[in-house]
Formats: structure tokens, C-alpha cells, sequence
């Protein structure tokens, strides 16, 4: 037998007995412990993401100074033909019709830019800046095609600048509504499903519906119209009856609460569901690490029989019970 048939020879043995394994290893009919170990630890990502500390409000540099000084020196460039046409004696502002009745001949459509261009004109006064600088700069020493070569420059420069400037406004515009207290809020609602506080989750006393009963983990995991992090977290690792002690969620560590404990103390019970989380200290918030945990959770949804199931589910309901299931379902799909 040569090399190359016996390689083939041993990779067929090889596929056999994975196949043969792969057959014979009986499926468990329970849920077991650690099954959603992985799956917890992802939203756990994210709601410790969400209870983090955002970065500082960040503040962007205005170009409005600067585009208004390549505005004069490119009107300094300009021919006097066309610069003088918008100022009169020493930089006094020339109106449009102004200019018209001098017998300047501006024309119709240069009216909307009149006032910028006009501004750029009286900014080459050299009594004042930026006219000042340009003055003793190297541009008034420019002429013939030196200097209409500098204007086609800095026409680019001004331009690019101008798109900028244009970026950073609309940037501000929307910097004004997404403010470090607007995210915050949004933040504290993923985890909690309230803007502020940890709702029910605080709540010391019976809560004998929404937050505190296991029925929405088959319905999306939705109370109140929000579908909280919180929640799922509960979904995913407490037993309908706490003495069950299925450890879904993580094997090292026995839980002292289930659903049948929650509905008579929330705060207690998701105490401790909190602390089955990794320790670390306060996360940095960043829209990559946003992405991230999303994208795992996401990843972590699997389909069966038309409906998607973020955790350990094998049939039946969303339960905590180990032979239905420790999970979030999802009627149709995840979106």
C-alpha cells in the first residue's frame, strides 16, 4: 500500500468513527447544568454595558474662524474687478443694488451669495484680522498667474474645509438630542425596562406579575411593552421552583431563588441572578462593545420549528423547567 492510499485509508477510519460517535451519543432529554452558561454570559455582557459609565459628552472644534479667514484670502486673490464690487471707501459693506446702480454689473443669480462674499471683502481690510495677517503674509506679493494658481488652491482648501464645518454642524445638531442623559436613560431601559431605577427589580414585596412570574420568557420576554435585560437574565437561569437547583446558568454556583421565591421578594431574587455575572469593574461603554454584545446574544438564537430560542429550550414552554426550558422564545423570528 503506498502513502497516498493509506492516508486515505485512515481519513475514511477517521470520518467513520466521528460519524459512528456522533450517532450513538444519546441527546439529554433534560436541560443541564451550564447549558445556558454561555448564553448568559453574553447578555450579561451587555446588561453590565448598560449599567456602565458613559464617556464625557464630547465637544467639536468650530471651523467657522478659520473658513472665514481662507474666505478673505481667497477674495484678496481675487481680481480687484471682483472683489471691488463689494465694498465702498474704506470696507464699508456695498449692497447688491448698490453695486448695480454703480454700473458694477452684478449679476441676478449672484444675490443669495452676496452677503458671504461681501463679509469675505470687508475681512481683507489690513487694519483689522484676519486682513490683518494676510497683509503681512506672502499672498499680497502674488500676481499675474502666480497668484490665480494660489486661488485655485485655496478655492479647494475652502471647499473641503466648508464640507467639514458642514459635518461638524450637523454632528452638533445631533449631539444635542443623543446627550449623555438621553443615552443613559435608553441604557438604564435595556437592562431594566425603566428610564430610571431598576423598577421592580427594586421592589422588596410581591410582584405577582410581569417582572416576578416566569409567563413572558414565552412571549419575548416583554413586560410592560419593554423586553429588559434583566428579564431574560431570569429567563435563562431560574428554576420554577428554587429547590430544583438545575444551575442552568453556571454549575459553580447554587442560587437560593427561583420563580416561585421572585414573586414574593424580585429585589432578592435578582440579587442573585446579578451576582452570577463575571466581577470586573465598570465596563467602558462603546458602541463597538455595544455591537459586540448584541451581535453574540444574536448568535446565540436558534430556530426551531419556526420560533427562535435564546437558551436551553427542549419542548413545550419557556418554563424553568428542566424538561421544557430555561429560555427566551420568540414567536417568529429575531429582527
Amino acid at each position: 500500500m503506498n502513502t497516498c492510499t493509506a492516508l486515505k485509508t485512515k481519513a475514511q477510519a477517521t470520518i467513520i468513527l466521528l460519524m459512528g460517535l456522533a450517532v450513538t451519543q444519546p441527546a439529554d432529554a433534560n436541560v443541564q447544568e451550564s447549558d445556558n452558561a454561555q448564553t448568559f454570559e453574553a447578555v450579561c455582557d451587555l446588561f453590565q454595558l448598560a449599567e456602565g459609565k458613559l464617556p464625557d459628552d464630547v465637544s467639536l472644534e468650530d471651523g467657522a474662524t478659520e473658513i472665514k479667514k481662507l474666505q478673505a484670502i481667497n477674495m484678496s486673490l481675487a481680481p480687484k474687478t471682483w472683489s471691488g464690487m463689494f465694498a465702498k471707501g474704506i470696507f464699508e459693506p456695498q449692497p447688491w443694488d448698490e453695486a448695480k446702480t454703480a454700473g458694477l454689473n452684478p449679476q441676478e443669480k449672484w444675490k443669495d451669495n452676496w452677503p458671504e462674499w461681501q463679509a469675505a471683502a470687508i475681512d481683507t481690510n489690513p487694519a483689522k484680522e484676519p486682513g490683518k495677517s494676510i497683509a503681512s503674509s506672502h499672498f499680497p506679493k502674488l500676481t499675474g498667474q502666480a497668484a490665480k494658481l494660489a486661488q485655485v488652491r485655496i478655492e479647494k482648501i475652502l471647499g473641503k474645509a466648508q464640507r467639514h464645518q458642514k459635518a461638524i454642524e450637523d454632528t452638533k445638531n445631533t449631539l444635542k438630542t443623543l446627550t449623555n442623559d438621553y443615552l443613559s436613560k435608553k441604557m438604564n431601559e435595556a437592562a431594566y425596562g425603566v428610564e430610571n431605577g431598576k423598577g421592580t427589580f427594586d421592589n422588596s414585596g410581591a410582584v405577582g406579575a410581569g417582572n416576578g412570574v416566569v409567563t413572558q420568557c414565552d412571549t419575548v420576554g416583554t413586560v410592560n411593552g419593554k423586553q429588559s435585560l434583566a428579564y431574560a437574565m431570569q429567563c435563562l437561569c431560574f428554576d420554577a421552583n428554587q429547590g430544583s437547583a438545575t444551575k442552568a446558568c453556571r454549575k459553580d454556583l447554587t442560587i437560593n431563588q427561583g420563580w416561585d421565591t421572585a414573586t414574593a421578594n424580585l429585589k432578592a431574587a435578582f440579587t442573585e441572578i446579578r451576582a452570577l455575572c463575571a466581577t470586573g469593574g465598570s465596563k467602558k461603554v462603546t458602541a463597538p462593545a455595544i455591537r459586540s454584545a448584541v451581535n453574540r446574544i444574536h448568535s446565540a438564537v436558534r430556530m426551531i420549528g419556526g420560533a427562535g430560542y435564546l437558551g436551553a429550550f427542549k419542548t413545550g414552554n419557556c418554563d424553568g423547567t428542566a424538561g421544557a426550558g430555561f429560555c427566551v422564545k420568540y414567536a417568529s423570528k429575531i429582527t
